[in-house]
């Protein structure tokens, strides 16, 4: 489950999953949301590995965030499925998804940059919870 705020000129999102590697992933599914108008009509036609080292799970949340964000911008990969695991600080995803093609997908907002402001990550008694800020 995740929700998309007003927060100035950025977005505040926050993901609730069952654990850290959904929360990744959830992270991910909002930020595709933001970046594409219709994103449940890209094509699962391609896929990328990304591997990071992190072990603070607010540091690697951006990271990861920032990594996607990289593969969807240049148009490389439109990023529609996740599968993420995370082990002593270290993530191992492989993300699916298509290049970007004009004729049939419409860009929904112009990310620059995941912030650090407001950024955190966190354990509760009954799931993990994440609040991150994009920068639009």
């Amino acid at each position: 489950m995740f929700c998309l705020g007003d927060y100035t000129a950025d977005v505040a999102i926050h993901v609730e999953a069952a654990d850290l590697p959904e929360l990744l992933a959830e992270s991910a599914r909002a930020l595709g949301v933001l970046l594409l108008e219709g994103v449940t009509t890209v094509r699962v036609s391609a896929s990328r590995s990304i591997a990071l080292e992190q072990r603070d799970p607010a540091l690697l949340l951006l990271d990861w965030l920032t990594e996607v964000l990289h593969l969807m911008e240049s148009g490389q990969l439109l990023c529609r499925e996740f599968d993420v695991a995370v082990h002593d600080g270290r993530l191992t995803a492989e993300v699916r998804g298509e290049p970007f093609d004009a004729a049939r997908h419409r860009r929904a907002h112009e990310v620059k940059a995941i912030t650090y402001h407001a950024l955190s990550v966190e354990p509760t008694a009954d799931d993990w919870q994440g609040d991150f800020v994009v920068d639009v």
